[in-house]
């Protein structure tokens, strides 16, 4: 028979599960910079933060502390990050603790989180793409949506209709993904169930405490980030009507540079400090806890591998909900 260990020993390998994703995952998919690409992350935390929230009996309190040493980890293993990311997992954590807190266990507390903490990780985007390229960008979108519509038509259309109907479109679809994330969660909790039924070798669940080395970091070069962005400026140039000459051409150019500039070089490094200040003062035993929980990697890793091996049998989506139900599973078993 399979033991199961204490909520408080099961929270700190949710927590570790939680930040190896945000260290790894995270650091992969910021490499594709996909326009859609926070849906799975994002995605994955709701699924995290609801069995944090659950094995807390929904105390607000143990959740912004995960949050808490999942920050201290993600500075621990991703120094170079972006303060949006970190907004970005705050965000997540303090909404799961306030929604969990506030409703506790109901449809309307998962739901409600999941499209929540998706639209506001679209909006983030939606932002970021503004403050980049400026109206110009948008103003791009509704001559391409134009230039579009007048293949089908003979006549102009009227209003900003194409730029609506793409910020709309994508905020919908992160909030339907939310959704899904929501009710994903529950289908894995009912597989666990299960496994927990029929499982017959929990000798496999005892052979997985052993660790594996250090996981080594990363040191590609980030690309694809830069070739999207010169295709997104290029885009705002060729659409947008307002250029007309060189000089609108070159002030678009010298905006979007100045402002990379002052964010990498200036304003990102200056919250970032500011947040580590923040938190080394404000939570210094959870700073040496976060060391003990980046020590779990290397188990947390042979974990994930064992569940993608289990999961195997299937494809797919299929494939990811059984190797989802699998690692929580192991995480949750000893």
């Amino acid at each position: 028979m399979v033991k199961s260990p204490d909520n408080n020993e099961i929270i700190m390998r949710l927590t570790a599960l939680w930040a190896f994703t945000e260290a790894g995952l995270g650091g992969v998919l910021h490499l594709f910079k996909s326009p859609f690409s926070g849906l799975m992350l994002c995605g994955l935390s709701i699924i995290f933060l609801s069995m944090i929230a659950k094995y807390s009996n929904y105390s607000s309190r143990v959740i912004i502390r995960s949050l808490v040493l999942v920050v201290f980890i993600k500075m621990l293993v991703s120094p170079h990050s972006g303060v949006t990311a970190y907004f970005a997992v705050a965000f997540q954590g303090l909404l799961a603790a306030f929604i969990f807190g506030t409703f506790k266990e109901s449809n309307l507390a998962l739901y409600l989180f999941g499209i929540i903490a998706m639209v506001e990780s679209a909006m983030q985007r939606l932002i970021v793409l503004t403050v980049l390229f400026g109206m110009q960008f948008w103003e791009a979108v509704n001559e391409f949506g134009n230039f579009v519509y007048q293949l089908f038509f003979d006549h102009q259309p009227e209003g900003n209709w194409f730029s609506w109907g793409v910020v709309i479109a994508y905020l919908v679809i992160y909030a339907l993904g939310g959704a899904f994330a929501a009710w994903f969660y529950r289908r894995i909790s009912n597989n666990i169930r299960s496994i927990e039924k029929s499982y017959l070798h929990p000798e496999t669940v005892t052979a997985l405490h052993h660790s594996l080395p250090q996981i080594e970091k990363s040191k590609k070069r980030k690309w694809s980030n830069y070739i999207l962005l010169l295709l997104l400026l290029g885009f705002t140039i060729y659409f947008s009507s307002t250029i007309a000459d060189l000089s609108g051409v070159f002030y678009i150019l010298l905006r979007t540079i100045l402002i990379i500039i002052v964010w990498i070089y200036i304003i990102n490094p200056l919250l970032l400090l500011a947040l580590k200040k923040f938190l080394k003062k404000r939570f210094v035993e959870e700073r040496e806890r976060a060391k003990q929980i980046q020590s779990l990697f290397p188990w947390v890793r042979k974990i994930l591998s064992e569940a993608w091996s289990r999961a195997s049998v299937d494809s797919g989506l299929a494939r990811f909900e059984n190797f989802l139900s699998w690692t929580f599973y192991f995480i949750l078993n000893k």
